[in-house]
């Protein structure tokens, strides 16, 4: 199954590359929302990863949910299926192979 990854991020440089670093072996679409770095994480994404950030404002009227943002972000997605992590969600080898290998079962659905 071909899917986009999109992270959300504010000040977590900590947990951002880990989180990526096994997601940029098998995922070609991957997607960043900075909401509001002032840390370096967004340098960090462009200078070590290539990846440059979509820009996005938490709203505190909204109870501050991703649920807008990632409704904007879905028109970036070039994979039929898009998968939405915090900076500090990760997933591991078995986790990409198990996702990936769904791609052919028609009973997947969403």
């Amino acid at each position: 199954m071909k899917f986009s990854v999109f992270k959300v991020v504010k000040d977590e440089p900590n947990y951002v590359g880990s989180c990526l670093y096994p997601l940029l072996m098998r995922i070609d679409d991957i997607l960043v929302l900075d909401t509001g770095c002032s840390d370096g994480s967004v340098e960090m994404l462009c200078d070590r990863y290539g990846i440059s950030p979509l820009h996005g404002t938490l709203d505190a009227g909204c109870c501050y949910t991703i649920c807008e943002l990632g409704g904007r972000l879905s028109a970036h997605v070039r994979d039929p299926w898009m998968l939405r992590l915090d900076a500090d969600e990760c997933l591991d080898e078995n986790d990409i192979g198990f996702l990936q290998s769904r791609s052919d079962d028609p009973s997947v659905a969403g």
